[in-house]
């Protein structure tokens, strides 16, 4: 236990991260959840809704917590906003592409009957180490 305590102190930044993006993930479905389920909107667009809200959620938790910034000043706040939406548009754009390509290079593994699940696997985490970095040394650096 002391090792995975001393882990996690020294690695704060990345753990939080992590927290913050499974946090982002729980929002993400639960808002399309009640979108589809209570509202009956289509699917499409409680995805879109969702994604939003999400994306916001992503962004006040990343500022506030992971990366610390504090400073809550419009200018400040319409900048990293404008530049966290851009990142995570980049970063999703990056998924999508790669999925095919990478379904193309060989990677057409399906798992649980889902055909190119490898592919899209690959293609998420390496969306997901750009949104890191993106958001480290771009959004909020310092």
């Amino acid at each position: 236990m002391r090792k995975i305590k001393a882990f996690l102190i020294q690695h704060r930044e990345l753990a939080a991260y992590v927290a913050a993006g499974a946090f982002t993930t729980a929002v993400n479905y639960a808002v399309y959840s009640a979108l589809t389920v209570l509202c009956g909107l289509g699917i499409n667009l409680s995805n879109s809704i969702a994604w939003a809200v999400a994306v916001l959620a992503a962004f006040l938790s990343n500022k506030a917590y992971v990366f610390q910034k504090h400073s809550w000043a419009p200018l400040t706040v319409l900048r990293e906003g404008a530049m966290f939406v851009g990142s995570r548009l980049l970063s999703g754009a990056a998924a999508i592409s790669l999925t095919p390509l990478l379904m193309r290079l060989g990677v057409t593994q399906s798992v649980l009957g889902i055909p190119g699940f490898a592919a899209k696997f690959l293609a998420e985490c390496a969306a997901l180490v750009l949104s890191y970095f993106l958001s480290k040394y771009a959004v909020f650096r310092n």
